[in-house]
C-alpha cells in the first residue's frame, strides 16, 4: 500500500526529531557561504557598524550519491558573541526543501531568533514531495539575513550550525558536520579617531613631564 504524501511528510519530520541513525556521511556535506564573488572569502564577512550591522549567507547541501528528503539544524554562535546576533529573515523560496519544520512566525519571534548561543527552533525543512527525493548535486537549503546588535564590540565572531542532520529516502536521519562562518566587526571610525587622539595626548603629556623634569 502506498503511503499518502502527507503521512510521509509526518514520517520525515519524525525521523528528524527522534535521533540520528548513524554518524556523519562523507557523501553529504553542508556549507555556509555568503553571496560575494571572488576574490572575497565566501566563509567570512566584515561588518562596519558605522554603515551596516546586517549580513547574509546561504546554506547548501552537497551530495555525491545520497538521496535526500529533508534537513534539520539550528544556528549558533561559537565562543564569544552569545546574544549579539539575531535572525532577521530565512528565505526558502528558491529551495526544494520548502516545507519548513518551523514557520516564519516562530523562527523570527524575538526569543527564538536570538543566537543565545543558539536560536530556539528547528530551522530545517523537508521536500514538499518526499516521494521524489533529490540525488547527487548541490541543493540550496535556505538564505539567511542576520544582524549584529547595536553596541557589539569589535572583534572576530564565529557562527555555525548546530545539530545538523539530513534525512534520506528511507527517512533515516544522519549527522552532518556543522560548518562555520566568521564575522569580523571592525571598530567604528570615531572610536579609532578617539583612540588615536588619546594616544597623542598621552604622548604629549609624557613629553611635557620629561621637559619639566629636565628644567626646559
Amino acid at each position: 500500500m502506498k503511503l499518502s504524501t502527507s503521512f510521509q511528510r509526518t514520517l520525515a519530520v519524525a525521523a528528524l526529531s527522534v535521533g540520528l541513525a548513524s554518524a556523519a556521511s562523507a557523501d553529504v556535506t553542508l556549507t555556509i557561504e555568503d553571496f560575494d564573488t571572488p576574490p572575497a572569502d565566501p566563509s567570512s564577512e566584515v561588518l562596519d557598524p558605522a554603515t551596516a550591522l546586517s549580513f547574509s549567507f546561504k546554506l547548501t547541501l552537497h551530495s555525491t550519491s545520497e538521496s535526500l528528503t529533508g534537513i534539520d539544524y539550528q544556528l549558533q554562535t561559537i565562543g564569544a558573541g552569545s546574544g549579539w546576533f539575531s535572525i532577521v529573515s530565512r528565505n526558502i523560496t528558491n529551495s526544494l526543501f520548502d516545507d519548513p519544520i518551523s514557520d516564519e512566525v516562530d523562527v523570527l519571534e524575538i526569543g527564538n531568533a536570538l543566537l543565545d548561543p543558539e536560536n530556539n527552533v528547528n530551522l530545517g525543512a523537508t521536500l514538499s514531495d518526499p516521494d521524489s527525493p533529490v540525488g547527487a548535486g548541490d541543493w540550496l537549503v535556505a538564505e539567511f539575513t542576520l544582524t549584529a546588535l547595536s553596541g557589539i564590540a569589535p572583534g572576530t565572531y564565529t557562527i555555525g550550525t548546530l545539530f545538523a542532520s539530513y534525512t534520506d529516502e528511507n527517512f533515516e536521519s544522519f549527522e552532518l558536520a556543522n560548518p562555520e562562518y566568521t564575522v569580523v566587526v571592525i571598530p567604528e571610525p570615531n572610536t579609532v579617531i578617539l583612540g588615536g587622539l588619546g594616544l597623542s595626548l598621552a604622548g604629549f603629556a609624557t613629553r611635557r613631564r620629561r621637559q619639566s623634569s629636565a628644567g626646559v
